[in-house]
């Protein structure tokens, strides 16, 4: 545990004498997430599922069970 701290202050050092500024980007991700068009909440949460997993276009590239195949042989009477 102390060698994985000692390696991340390490490596926070050497980003900040680059000039990373993990805190601006941080609130710039923030910024960004805020003025997202597709905001989570129960109202648009179906909507969105529905228009990239409708039922019947998967029903066409994924059937869940084999069509059933017909015996040549004729069944019992």
């Amino acid at each position: 545990m102390a060698e994985a701290l000692l390696t991340a202050n390490e490596l926070d050092a050497q980003r900040q004498t680059a000039g990373f500024d993990q805190i601006a980007l941080d609130q710039a991700a923030r910024r960004c997430f805020d003025n997202g068009a597709l905001k989570d909440n129960g109202e648009e949460s179906s909507a969105v599922i529905e228009e990239f997993f409708s039922v019947e276009a998967n029903a066409d590239q994924h059937p869940s069970k084999p069509p059933p195949q017909q015996s040549s042989e004729p069944g019992p009477s």
